[in-house]
């Protein structure tokens, strides 16, 4: 729990429009159905906190711009140090989660 309010300020702090995954949720095709299933209770290691989907403790991110965002920024961006291209998907990894992960990456 703690790291997920961790990584709520951390997005809310470096991410400009950070809310918007929320309404891409809703109508995507990535987690669409399983969002609005979780609305009505958790289902298995999936839920909801504070409008966002979690898997764990990992923030399910829709298919959106914000997922060639985070991967820039993990590469060698401001989020984190520079890991190279080995390391970038395993950093990604612990903190989100999106169903092609290892294709984006």
């Amino acid at each position: 729990m703690s790291r997920r309010h961790l990584l709520f300020f951390q997005l809310n702090a470096c991410i400009l429009g950070f809310k918007h995954l929320k309404a891409h949720y809703k109508k995507g095709e990535d987690f669409g159905v399983i969002y609005e299933e979780c609305c009505r209770h958790p289902k298995g290691d999936l839920l909801i906190q504070e409008g966002y989907l979690f898997k764990g403790a990992r923030l399910c991110v829709p298919k959106c711009g914000t997922i060639e965002l985070l991967v820039r920024e993990v590469y060698g961006g401001s989020l984190a140090d520079h890991y190279g291209e080995n390391k970038t998907s395993p950093v990604l990894k612990e903190l989100y989660y999106w169903p092609s992960v290892d294709k984006d990456v």
